[in-house]
């Protein structure tokens, strides 16, 4: 992660932690919201409650037309609500937009905590209430995939975040990852033009599971399987840390939106246990191979497949195949 983007990190948890504790030590009716600035923004402030449900407090210019409030399971927002907000300073009185997060614990409030962070970058000074929900739009979808079950192992999704973190333009490839965990090639890749297809084992072996279609390639893009080995261990780096070092090497924007997107369809509800579970990236990162889809062991199989069979899965040793050293500049 950027020393910027870990620093923004470091700043909204200590900014969310004060004013927890802030909210803690209140005893009093009404509407009311402890309140610590993000990133020394007056405008954007972390929030508690006595109810401990962490929230953003914006300040925002009012619009001619009124912008609906949002209802969610776990995040509800609500636009030009007045609020007394207790800071270090005092109490002030003032009309804001408050975004709450009703989950005390799991992937909601884990990723709630990196969009506030985001809001730092996207939001300009004292934005309209139309403008914070344009940026909210793109967000919605996101904290809702966050109540549905994992749609991908953690060994693929580590195999694909060693994938980008190798990279010496993960922009190019978080632009070109897949749109949904179901997509069967993981990367297609511009400008170059390629596809790339990772494949992550806990053994020792480079066996992969393939499938007929993931061999055999129906564009004119050179197609390449990316080979990782993962070791978990109790002693290793924290995936989440992985997660985060990745997004901080990303524009703020579409990109690191699209980023956080994939990683919660991918992870669902099991985005907190995935973020804390540890592995040995030392070796996944020096396992890192490539291999051109052409050269791996596959079955000799007749196509088009019969009528009622949609594809075929096989397992492939790689060690018989030599790595390829260049997948159009990775």
């Amino acid at each position: 992660m950027s020393r910027a983007a870990a620093e923004l990190r470091a700043d909204v948890t200590s900014a969310f932690a004060l004013a927890r504790h802030r909210a803690a030590t209140q005893s009093r009716e009404g509407v009311w919201l402890a309140v610590e600035p993000i990133a020394h923004r007056t405008d954007l402030l972390a929030a508690a409650d006595a109810s401990d449900d962490l929230a953003i407090a914006v300040t925002v210019e009012p619009d001619i037309s009124p912008v609906p409030s949002i209802r969610l399971a776990n995040i509800s927002v609500d636009f030009g609500a007045r609020y007394s907000l207790i800071s270090e300073g005092g109490e002030t009185v003032l009309d804001v937009a408050v975004i709450k997060c009703h989950e005390r614990e799991g992937a909601v409030r884990e990723m709630f905590l990196e969009f506030a962070a985001l809001l730092v970058d996207e939001l300009p000074l004292k934005p309209s209430s139309n403008r914070l929900a344009e940026v909210l739009d793109g967000w919605i979808t996101l904290f809702w995939r966050l109540g549905s079950p994992p749609r991908s192992d953690l060994v693929g999704l580590i195999g694909e975040l060693v994938v980008v973190d190798a990279a010496r333009d993960p922009v190019r490839w978080v632009e070109g990852w897949h749109q949904s965990a179901q997509d069967r090639i993981d990367f297609r890749l511009a400008s170059p033009l390629c596809e790339v297809e990772v494949k992550a084992t806990t053994g020792r072996e480079r066996t992969h599971v393939l499938t007929l279609h993931q061999v055999t390639a129906t564009t004119l893009a050179p197609r390449f399987f990316a080979s990782v080995l993962v070791e978990f261990a109790d002693t290793g780096d924290l995936v989440g840390d992985l997660m985060d070092e990745v997004a901080g090497r990303l524009p703020a924007g579409l990109t690191r939106r699209k980023f956080w997107a994939i990683v919660s369809e991918t992870c669902g509800s099991a985005l907190a246990e995935m973020r804390a579970s540890r592995f040995v990236r030392e070796v996944s990162r020096s396992s890192l191979r490539f291999y051109d889809a052409r050269s791996v062991p596959r079955p000799v199989v007749g196509l088009p497949l019969p009528v009622g069979v949609s594809d075929l899965k096989f397992r492939s040793d790689f060690s018989s195949c030599d790595p390829v050293s260049d997948v159009s500049s990775p």
